[in-house]
């Protein structure tokens, strides 16, 4: 069995300035985090909406960890625009970056607006996945196209494919891509999932000649003890949110028991932490007591 890797979520919420979120960010490498995915979210009082400018600046304070955005709002971003920051910051930061493709949609309507610019909804988002992965790895028929996509023969960015479902299992396939399963909202029952995981691993490795990337996201607050991991989850912005479940509020143990079990029946070797606490302090202790628990800098 592969070492146990977990990475880390964060949507921008409890910090009061970038250099509290530089301290989290930097300390996730240093406690062993695999990857440090942000997300675009379009919420009031948080540090960022669209991280796209944030990420490589996280790359520059750190050497090793992975960073990227899950997930980008496709409906709202041309792919040809996505295409071009993202392989020009993976290829300004030794081939780190991590390119997350969401479905959703900015939460506020005159958000939603303006990004358009009277354009009408994308009709189909998976059509729009497609066109993005072709514009990065077909670069010799982008060229002949006419669009310059720089640094000319670089290295493009890890593409994953994000779901709440398992809806999205057969695109990640059929283009190669990784798949990041949310227990977080929408359906927690991964139980239909991992049924499907050993034919896709082996139809996946039929077809690329290497085992896919896939991870399982979920959210929660860790503390010393149940009584303030409970606590902290009830200080929370997300505390009840309908659109975000809290997976577990609970001690070390607690969330290394419910990872055995998910690896267990899974066989899934990476799973990614949305930190619920709201302060900086109960962010940074949460991270020390996972690093510590599941030894991840050992």
């Amino acid at each position: 069995m592969n070492r146990l890797k977990i990475g880390l979520l964060d949507f921008g919420n409890g910090y009061e300035s970038f250099s509290d979120f530089i301290e989290v960010a930097t300390g996730a490498e240093k406690l062993g985090f695999s990857r440090l995915w942000l997300g675009e979210h379009y919420v009031f009082n948080h540090l960022w909406c669209n991280p796209e400018v944030l990420i490589p600046l996280v790359l520059g304070y750190t050497e090793r960890i992975r960073v990227g955005c899950a997930g980008i709002l496709l409906n709202v971003h041309t792919p040809y625009r996505v295409a071009l920051s993202f392989k020009l910051a993976n290829n300004l930061f030794a081939e780190r970056v991590d390119l997350g493709l969401a479905a959703g949609w900015p939460g506020i309507e005159k958000v939603k607006t303006l990004m358009l610019e009277g354009r009408a909804p994308a009709a189909d988002f998976d059509a729009r996945i497609e066109e993005l992965v072709t514009l990065l790895r077909n670069e010799e028929g982008t060229a002949q196209d006419g669009l310059p996509l720089p640094p000319y023969r670089g290295g493009i960015p890890e593409i994953w494919s994000l779901g709440s479902s398992d809806r999205r299992l057969p695109q990640a396939l059929s283009l190669g891509l990784g798949f990041s399963r949310s227990i977080f909202h929408g359906t927690p029952d991964i139980a239909c999932f991992t049924k499907q995981l050993p034919a896709y691993r082996a139809a996946f490795l039929a077809q690329y000649g290497r085992p896919p990337n896939v991870n399982i996201a979920f959210s929660g607050v860790c503390d010393t003890t149940q009584a303030g991991a409970e606590r902290i989850y009830r200080q929370s912005p997300y505390y009840n949110a309908s659109f975000i479940q809290c997976n577990l509020a609970g001690t070390p143990e607690a969330f290394h028991d419910m990872i055995a079990g998910m690896r267990e029946h899974s066989g899934i070797d990476e799973f990614i932490f949305l930190n619920l606490a709201n302060a900086v302090e109960d962010k940074l202790r949460a991270m020390r007591l996972l690093s510590e628990r599941f030894e991840l800098c050992g």
